[in-house]
This record gives structure tokens, sequence and C-alpha cells, in this order.
């Protein structure tokens, strides 16, 4: 069984200052350079069905964005109640577990970027550990 550990980092909140949020890194493949890029700060996200990363990021892994299956995403991830985005499936590595998964490049640069369950956080078995560390086991 191979175990990943990923300790918290502090991030700035806007309501309750410094907290503790359980952030990866995570490799994805670029098909266009032919080499896996590595994305810091990506938040294990239980509660999301679905991968996210902002548009910006979304250009370097995909030629064209709008390309992909347009999904609309909901939730407390962005500034409004609703944000756009379109369905891509990306080869991403995390240790040596290689995998596709699919992943909503949002159509603003105000999304963070989020590991969701579907085909990514759902193939590990996950611990939260007392605010401190994310552990993931294959």
């Amino acid at each position: 069984m191979t175990t990943l550990i990923f300790p918290y980092k502090e991030k700035q909140h806007p309501v309750f200052g410094q907290v503790s949020r359980p952030v990866l890194a995570v490799d994805l493949f670029v098909p266009r350079f032919g080499q896996w890029l590595t994305v810091q700060d990506i938040l294990a996200d239980t509660g999301a069905d679905l991968s996210v990363v902002p548009l910006a990021l979304g250009r370097v892994f995909v030629d064209e964005v709008e390309s992909g299956i347009p999904v609309s995403l909901r939730g407390s991830i962005t500034a409004v109640s609703t944000a756009n985005a379109f369905l891509h499936t990306l080869t991403a590595r995390l240790g040596d577990l290689q995998f596709t998964m699919p992943v909503a490049i949002a159509l603003e640069n105000n999304v963070p970027p989020i590991l969701g369950r579907r085909d990514a956080l759902d193939r590990f078995v996950a611990r939260f550990v007392n605010g401190e560390e994310l552990i993931l086991q294959v």
C-alpha cells in the first residue's frame, strides 16, 4: 500500500483569518509539451464532486477550453452563486499512481484549484488528521 502525506498549509481566510487547509501538489500531463507540470496548493475537497482549475491554469493543459462539456459550478468556490466551466479529461499523477480524471476548467480566474472526488480523491483512502495533515493511501 502506498501512503502519501501532505501537511496542511496556513492560508488567509477573509472571515476567520489564518486557517489550515488540506492542500497538495498534483502532477498534470501537458500533451502539447509532452511533459508533466506540478500544480501546487490544490485544495483536497471531499465535498466537491469534480476537480476544478481556474481559466489561466486550464489554458496550459487544454488548447481549446470551450471544446469540453459545458458544466455549471455551484457552491462556495466562487464569488457568485454559479460559474460556467468546461469539463475535460486530464492525466494526473500523485506519487506513483497515474490516472485520468475529469477536470472542470472555470471560465474565470477567481476559482481555486480543487481536487474533488470523481475519479480523483475517491481513488484513495483519505484521512484528514486533526487539521494537521492529509494522508492518502492506495
